[in-house]
């Protein structure tokens, strides 16, 4: 099934329609992690716990392709009457793309960023239901969270080891974090339009705002009472605050000052009956998003 969102004038209200897929014969049975749609809103991919990335088609509502991984080149020698012989050849093979499932995906100009959860981090290249490895990295952790900077130079990894990773996304080197969470990192997000500083949310129920340039904590938010309730998500306001969601289903909102904790500056009691699973605040449209829990 197929679940949009679509804005009703008449009642000034989101309503929730479903549209069946049409599946391959054989059927098409998964657990889906993560998603996106690409730049012509056509095609919706979703990762899986099995490690595949699934495509579907929104427009004609059918299942297309599960990517194929290309196999770099290859050499084999070749003794044949005393000669070596040099044959190249490349092929295709319908392989996993990533092991113990994709955790995160990110789609950016023609290339496809995955989160494994191996802690393989890796860059596909291709368009359509075609694409290629094209480079791949080892990181400490199961990749988690992903967030790419406006001017899409680097990329923000975050991993269940607590890690946080700066990724130059030219050639994929990594930089390790000088500090992070005790927990896995399950959402991480750019200040709006700013390469300057980013947000992380963990486990434990800590939201962290850092500062980019000396890579140092701005402000740590936490529930009151310091209660440990598990973080999912987050969203940078247009005036200087931050909103998060939390496992006990509240939305809450905080000043971004730089004492050691910031202040409370609203909360939605009981938002969703469970968890806040996915926040996103359309700041330059005045108005709030709550995308349903997973």
């Amino acid at each position: 099934m197929i679940n949009t969102l679509e804005f009703d004038v008449g009642s000034m209200q989101y309503h929730l329609k479903s549209f069946p897929i049409q599946l391959p014969s054989s059927g098409l049975i998964r657990n889906y992690t993560v998603a996106f749609i690409d730049v012509t809103g056509e095609n919706f991919f979703v990762g899986t716990t099995g490690g595949e990335i699934c495509i579907f088609n929104i427009v004609n509502q059918i299942f297309k392709a599960a990517i194929q991984v290309r196999i770099k080149k290859f050499r084999i020698l070749n003794f044949y009457s005393f000669l070596i012989f040099l044959i190249n050849f490349e092929f295709f093979l319908n392989v996993k793309i990533s092991q113990n499932g994709v955790l995160s995906l990110l789609n950016y100009k023609d290339w496809i960023i995955i989160g494994s959860g191996d802690g393989k981090l890796k860059r596909l290249v291709g368009k359509d239901y075609k694409w290629s490895l094209d480079l791949e990295i080892q990181l400490d952790g199961r990749i988690m969270s992903l967030a790419l900077s406006p001017n899409g130079k680097e990329l923000l990894v975050g991993t269940s080891s607590g890690n946080i990773y700066r990724v130059l996304i030219s050639n994929y080197n990594a930089i390790t974090h000088i500090e992070g969470h005790i927990e896995s990192i399950n959402d991480i997000s750019f200040f709006n339009d700013s390469n300057e500083s980013f947000a992380t949310i963990d486990n434990l129920g800590l939201l962290t705002v850092w500062d980019l340039n000396d890579l140092l904590m701005i402000t740590r938010c936490l529930p009151a009472s310091n209660k440990r309730i598990k973080g999912f998500s987050l969203s940078f306001t247009d005036d200087k605050c931050i909103a998060g969601g939390w496992e006990d289903g509240f939305i809450r909102c905080y000043d971004i000052t730089k004492s050691k904790y910031a202040p409370l500056k609203w909360e939605i009691a009981n938002a969703h009956r469970g968890c806040v699973s996915s926040l996103f605040i359309v700041n330059h449209l005045n108005f709030k998003i709550k995308l349903p829990t997973i």
